[in-house]
């Protein structure tokens, strides 16, 4: 069992039990969505890849996992100018990697979890894990599309759960901490402002 499906089925049974409501919550997300969406990919994740033409296959388990979050996000109306811009930037440092590695290394997946978590924190905050898997797929699309113009050999598109997965997980607790503490800050300012206006009305 790879890491991909360590966190699909893990991040279900730790909601269940309530050690992520919280986290999940400050995310905007309902917890019957949450769950779900796990639930199918793991699903989907026993089917194998379907294949379109001789050169592009379609990895099911993939594909559902960065694109029903982006379907959500429309739903909400959340895309705005920092979605493009997120967009755009995902789009060219996928295009100048394939560019400049002839193979791929060993260190790509990393090197996308980190590019995605970092961009996605930057730009959505709370969010973040939303968005996260939409930019993996994303950077995942940009990816494949180069190598089916540079190379002709077998293309597998948004094969990319695991980083998908792990950026999430990022995203999911990072956002969370951030968020947290940020409001604890608010909170302490406004205990602050409150007595002080009390006191000037009384004098």
């Amino acid at each position: 069992m790879d890491i991909s499906m360590i966190i699909v089925l893990g991040l279900p049974v730790l909601y269940a039990t309530g050690s992520l409501k919280k986290i999940v919550a400050n995310t905007g997300v309902g917890g019957r969505c949450f769950v779900l969406y796990f639930v199918c990919t793991a699903a989907l994740s026993f089917l194998p890849a379907v294949t379109i033409t001789q050169n592009v296959s379609l990895n099911l388990a993939g594909t559902f996992f960065c694109i029903a979050p982006a379907v959500y996000l429309t739903l909400i109306k959340a895309y705005t100018c920092r979605f493009y811009i997120a967009f755009v930037l995902t789009t060219f440092v996928s295009v100048v990697s394939s560019l400049i590695f002839t193979y791929t290394p060993a260190y790509l997946p990393y090197l996308v979890i980190g590019i995605v978590s970092i961009g996605a924190l930057i730009f959505f905050k709370a969010r973040a894990p939303v968005f996260a898997p939409v930019l993996t797929g994303v950077f995942s699309v940009a990816g494949s599309m180069m190598q089916l113009c540079t190379d002709m050999y077998m293309t597998p598109w948004l094969d990319s759960l695991g980083t998908a997965s792990v950026s999430l997980v990022i995203c999911l607790v990072a956002a969370y901490l951030v968020t947290r503490r940020r409001g604890r800050h608010a909170a302490n300012r406004r205990a602050d402002i409150v007595p002080a206006q009390t006191e000037n009305n009384k004098v």
